[in-house]
C-alpha cells in the first residue's frame, strides 16, 4: 500500500459508476468526481501550486470542495479548509463589517502582504492603501 496516493485510492477503476455522494438530491458519480479533481489539479498546477503549499479552501460541503481537497493533496500541497459556519466574531475580516462590535478603525487602510523570504520564512508586511478615488466614494454611498 506503500505508494499509494489518497487519489489512487478514491479513484478505483472499478468504482467509475457507482455513486460516490449525493448533493442537492443529485447522485455524484466517483468519475464525475476524478474529472472534477483531474481538472482542479490541473488549474492549480498551472498556477504554481506545488509540494508544501498552503491551499485555503473556502466553500461548502459540497463536490467541488471533495475535488479541491483532493486535488490540493495530490499535489503535495496541504489543504487549508476553512469553516464556513464560523460565527461573525470568529471569523478572520469580520472586523471589516460595519456591524461588528468595536470595529478597529484601522481596519480597511491597510493590506497584510504575506510573502516567503530569502531563507524559506514566512514574513507579513502591511502596506498602506491608497485613498479610494471620490468617484468609486459615491458609487459605494449610493449601494448603501
Amino acid at each position: 500500500m506503500g505508494s499509494q496516493t489518497l487519489f489512487s485510492r478514491l479513484y478505483l477503476p472499478e468504482r467509475t459508476a457507482r455513486v460516490a455522494a449525493l448533493y442537492e438530491h443529485k447522485e455524484i458519480t466517483y468519475e464525475k468526481l476524478r474529472d472534477g479533481t483531474v481538472s482542479a489539479a490541473e488549474a492549480l498546477h498551472a498556477s504554481g501550486i506545488g509540494a508544501g503549499d498552503r491551499v485555503a479552501i473556502l466553500l461548502n460541503d459540497s463536490p467541488e470542495f471533495i475535488t479541491s481537497f483532493v486535488a490540493i493533496i495530490s499535489l503535495g500541497a496541504i489543504a487549508v479548509p476553512i469553516n464556513l459556519a464560523l460565527r461573525r466574531e470568529e471569523s478572520r475580516g469580520a472586523h471589516f463589517r460595519e456591524d461588528y462590535p468595536n470595529k478597529d478603525t484601522q481596519a480597511g487602510k491597510f493590506n497584510l502582504v504575506v510573502y516567503k523570504g530569502s531563507s524559506g520564512e514566512m514574513n507579513i508586511r502591511r502596506e498602506l492603501l491608497p485613498e479610494i478615488r471620490e468617484d468609486l466614494k459615491q458609487i459605494i454611498e449610493e449601494m448603501k
